[in-house]
């Protein structure tokens, strides 16, 4: 798994953190898939969505892949922006 920090101008999209993982191994055996989703997106909320609302006074977007090119259901939702902002830099 890896987190990437990816930063934009704060009035667009504020801050996102990219998180990439391999649902083929072993600590998600068993696991369905929007389970793993599901617990990325809010491993990466907890950890940092509080100190980026609060201290940057920005917003925040959990950006969650999968390493076959799947996406969670809020990075699916938010992508269309965060593409065009990083395509920007």
């Amino acid at each position: 798994m890896a987190d990437i920090w990816v930063s934009a101008p704060k009035s667009h999209i504020g801050q996102s953190l990219i998180r990439i993982t391999l649902p083929t191994s072993q600590s998600y055996s068993g696991k369905p898939l929007a389970e793993i989703y599901q617990q990325h997106e809010k491993e990466t909320k907890d950890k940092y969505n509080q100190r980026v609302t609060d201290i940057e006074k920005s917003s925040f977007d959990s950006l969650v892949f999968i390493t076959s090119g799947g996406m969670a259901p809020e990075t699916t939702k938010d992508w269309p922006k965060t593409r065009f902002f990083l395509s920007c830099s």
